[in-house]
């Protein structure tokens, strides 16, 4: 007995030995695959359903990225009495993509409740807080509103729905479209973030493993990861949801049905706003996702239709020549001022008078 003892502790220690070894060789050498941990201003973050955030401090669209990550003033925890504090959620339209900061529909609509405070002689001001992030999908504005904005005591929070905000992974689009990343590097972290989900070695291996040279160098080597990037497009152009599936009700009803249950414990009020294909309209994600919005009684607008009152399609206001998603500076103030118009509509803010 006392001899496999021994020989027990042998083993291991020349176990962790090697390991050790192992791993200063494949560093010395440069042996394993160079991975990042960051694509232009963002970085990966231990959440599967985030999966990345901007990077505090880093340079956009012409700003400094605030300490909490998100685009404006850093964020103030505490809230004075006679303050409205409304929260955005959304991907790169409420982020607000080449849009200046003070012209994003975010900034324009905190001016335009603050002119009508002032307006009515309300001693009320308001702040709107932009918590949205390029490619974040509606699980992860849903894990935002979780993780980050909750804290901050929202009074109202607005979401803004696009019609492929039901994509299986955040910034799927962004992750295989980018040349940064080798395509190892994207499949690894596609697996990682998405196939494997949150599981505890999912965790460990964002933790600990992803550190280590030695595990990335067998990872790939020794062909652990057998797949061809071909096979990640496959999968993104299979699920990317042209049509409305079971699955895509699915996916809106159960973050719908998060946000619903989060706004009867935390007391906020809630408007959606659904924005539009600049080019086609409304994209049949968007009345499917109305409905479930209707079912689960929460409020809504369609962008779409104070587009048409104000005579604001398509070109006047793409951003770029054939970019048909992200509005300029013109449809941001549309976008204020459609907000605007709902929160009268629904009494959000004459309630807060």
């Amino acid at each position: 007995m006392s001899e496999l003892r021994k020989n027990l502790i042998l083993f291991l220690a020349s176990s962790i030995f090697s390991i050790i070894l192992s791993e200063a060789i494949v560093r010395i050498f440069n042996l394993a695959p160079q991975l990042s941990d960051r694509l232009s201003y963002f970085r990966l973050v231990d959440n599967c359903k985030i999966v990345y955030e901007l990077i505090p401090g880093s340079f956009v669209d012409g700003g400094i990225i605030n300490q909490q990550g998100f685009r404006g003033p850093n964020f103030n925890r505490e809230k004075a009495k006679d303050i409205i504090r409304i929260a955005m959620l959304g991907d790169s339209i409420t982020q607000g993509l080449l849009v200046e900061f003070e012209k994003t529909f975010s900034h324009q609509l905190e001016v335009l409740l603050n002119h009508r405070a002032m307006d009515i002689g309300s001693n009320l001001r308001y702040e709107v807080m932009n918590f949205g992030v390029s490619g974040y999908n509606l699980e992860a504005e849903v894990e935002t509103l979780k993780a980050k904005v909750l804290q901050y005591s929202p009074d109202i929070v607005i979401l803004n729905f696009f019609h492929n905000d039901n994509e299986p992974m955040p910034g799927l689009n962004l992750l295989l479209m980018n040349d940064t990343w080798d395509e190892k590097q994207k499949i690894y972290i596609y697996k990682k973030y998405f196939l494997e989900r949150d599981s505890l070695w999912n965790r460990f291996v964002r933790n600990e493993l992803y550190k280590s040279k030695l595990y990335l160098f067998v990872k790939y080597r020794i062909g652990l990861i057998r797949n061809d990037i071909s096979q990640v497009y496959n999968f993104y152009n299979k699920n990317a949801n042209t049509i409305v599936t079971d699955k895509t009700k699915a996916v809106f009803y159960n973050n719908l049905l998060e946000i619903k249950r989060l706004k009867e414990k935390y007391h906020f009020k809630f408007l959606i706003c659904i924005h539009p294909h600049l080019l086609y309209g409304e994209h049949p994600n968007n009345k499917e996702f109305a409905e479930v919005a209707k079912e689960l009684k929460l409020p809504y607008f369609h962008m779409f239709e104070h587009y048409k009152k104000e005579f604001l399609l398509s070109k006047p206001i793409e951003i770029e020549k054939k970019d048909s998603c992200h509005p300029n500076a013109l449809g941001h103030l549309a976008i204020a001022k459609a907000i605007f118009t709902e929160l009268k509509k629904d009494k959000f803010i004459d309630n807060a008078m």
